[in-house]
């Protein structure tokens, strides 16, 4: 017979460490660049680090949006759980 346990509190402290840290995450805006940096370099480095923060940007919004969806999946899982406890012990008690 194979058994596994949940720790629902730890799903929980899970969860709610990846809010903090999405928290903490830095915006699209943070280190965006303004007119100032093309007097500083060339027409093509500047279009090249303005690549490089699209992409950085991009590839933050998609962290941060997967961190969202696992933060809430984390809580359902839980919950899920606590339910299935809840059931499991009123369907003993009924038999007893």
């Amino acid at each position: 017979m194979t058994s596994f346990q949940v720790d629902t509190s730890t799903l929980e402290a899970l969860s709610s460490r990846l809010a903090s840290v999405r928290a903490q995450m830095p915006g699209p805006e943070d280190g965006s660049s303004d007119g100032a940096a093309t007097a500083l370099c060339s027409h093509e480095a500047f279009l090249a680090l303005q690549d490089f923060h699209d992409s950085w940007s991009q590839g933050l919004a998609t962290m941060s949006g997967s961190i969202a969806a696992m933060t809430k999946q984390l809580l359902v899982a839980g919950q899920a759980y606590i339910t299935a406890e809840g059931a499991i012990r009123h369907a003993v008690q009924e038999r007893t």
